[in-house]
């Protein structure tokens, strides 16, 4: 991790996500080597393990593999010049341990008011509830990460207000229905759609072809995947109707 030497300080409020942080994520389990420098959050927030300072504001916060548990705070919105929250891989041992699960609950919908968002990356917890609309109103966030966790309902249509997104990666999880149709509309750069091991059904939508920047579409394995290949596209499972070569052309990947 690098370390940044100057001293900064930072609004009340970011402090308060931070101290939020510690409490709410099981501060005294962390590994040995994420605690370093937390205890002068007041003095120099720069010295804090993960943390990212710049201007007097909070940047990024990335603390994957810590060893932390519980909730992400609520009093993340109030970091409005926050880039990158990297929170990824906390859970240790198999999927669905009691023991050592990681992150868990849902993402709060104060994320939203992060507009300077440009990476969240939750992948490999133990999250759960339905992604939030207000994922949508990060403007500037370019890769949405929240595979292997526990997250079901739909994917929020409201998402394609993010319109800089460029790979999402929502696999392994519990999310049913299909993609939006309006992705297709909103989502002009994006690039990575990962959705497999979900309860995915119905038709792929239409529009996805028409995305120009697509290269990987992997939303279906297991007994709904079929040899995926561009060739084949059109003889997937009725949960694939519609996914025919011409519909997706050289974006099928797997």
């Amino acid at each position: 991790m690098i370390r940044v030497d100057r001293v900064e300080t930072l609004p009340a409020e970011e402090l308060k996500f931070l101290t939020d942080m510690m409490s709410s994520t099981g501060f005294k389990n962390w590994k040995d080597e994420a605690k370093e420098g937390w205890d002068a959050l007041q003095t120099n927030p720069n010295l804090a393990f993960g943390v990212r300072v710049f201007k007097g504001h909070l940047v990024a916060l990335q603390l994957p593999a810590c060893g932390l548990s519980g909730k992400v705070p609520e009093s993340v919105g109030q970091c409005k010049f926050l880039e990158k929250l990297n929170l990824n891989s906390n859970r240790s041992g198999e999927k669905g341990a009691k023991k050592d699960q990681g992150l868990t609950g849902s993402i709060p919908a104060s994320i939203g008011q992060c507009e300077r968002l440009v990476r969240l990356d939750l992948s490999e917890n133990a999250m759960d509830g339905s992604l939030p609309a207000a994922l949508g109103e990060l403007k500037q966030l370019d890769g949405l990460y929240l595979s292997d966790n526990r997250f079901g309902g739909a994917l929020p249509a409201e998402l394609a207000g993010a319109e800089r997104l460029q790979y999402l990666y929502v696999g392994d999880n519990a999310l049913v229905e299909c993609v939006p149709e309006a992705y297709a509309a909103g989502l002009r750069q994006l690039k990575h759609l990962v959705a497999f091991g979900n309860r995915l059904t119905g038709d792929v939508p239409p529009g996805l072809a028409s995305l120009p920047k697509l290269e990987v579409l992997w939303l279906f394995q297991g007994e709904q995947e079929t040899q995926w290949t561009t060739k084949t596209a059109d003889a997937h499972p009725t949960c694939l109707q519609g996914a025919t070569q011409e519909l997706l052309g050289e974006a099928l990947w797997y």
